[in-house]
């Protein structure tokens, strides 16, 4: 007597179609999941890198146009001037006395001592703000409105060109020698990349034009 045949069910399927079929379909819905993952991971990184860049681009360009503007009075030196610290992990504060355009509802615009420095957020990320104040009372450090810029910073530098090197530091009351005031400054803003080991970088330079001026 032989091995028993096995029977196809009439107008169905045997057990190891069914189950077969199944582990087909779980193929197909696991590989279809990791394709829509995987996009929308994409999409959600693109963005992310986009807003990032407008910002970094605001305020680089913001800075920068304020950096230019710099100046100290010698009639007012100790009212006046431009004040840069780094730490050892390459995050500066820079504070100057400059001239800002008016802006509707929270500036009338003319001199004005403005300061952009970084402070924890809480949760350990880093955030840019910054000040400013019509009241040149020669405490660059305080004073006037403070709001904040960006979120999740991983680094914000700035650097004083003095003719001859790039300086993390800068503080022109106590310059007895020239040049007083940079001659120029070169801002860097740092992202910290998903991975944790790279950061995106975005970096401009400016001239200080009334360095010349007041060697």
């Amino acid at each position: 007597m032989g091995p028993p045949v096995l029977r196809r069910p009439p107008n169905g399927f045997t057990l190891l179609e069914v189950l077969l079929a199944l582990g087909m379909l779980a193929l197909v819905i696991s590989l279809i999941q990791g394709v829509y993952s995987g996009t929308t991971r994409s999409r959600q990184a693109s963005r992310e890198t986009a807003e990032e860049t407008h910002a970094a681009a605001f305020v680089l360009h913001r800075l920068a146009d304020e950096l230019a503007m710099a100046y100290l009075d010698p009639a007012r030196t100790a009212a006046t001037g431009l004040l840069v610290n780094t730490d050892s992990d390459e995050v500066s504060s820079v504070a100057f006395t400059t001239r800002v355009p008016p802006v509707s509802g929270f500036s009338s615009g003319g001199d004005a001592e403005v300061a952009y420095f970084v402070e924890s957020d809480g949760d350990g990320g880093q955030v840019l703000q910054r000040r400013e104040s019509a009241d040149l009372d020669g405490d660059l450090a305080s004073g006037g409105e403070t709001y904040l810029l960006i979120e999740g910073l991983a680094r914000f530098t700035v650097e004083c060109y003095d003719g001859e090197r790039w300086l993390t530091g800068w503080d022109s009351a106590e310059r007895a020698d020239p040049p007083r005031l940079p001659l120029s400054a070169r801002i860097t803003l740092a992202w910290r990349s998903p991975d944790g080991e790279t950061e995106r970088v975005y970096r401009t330079a400016t001239p200080i034009y009334s360095a010349v001026e007041h060697p």
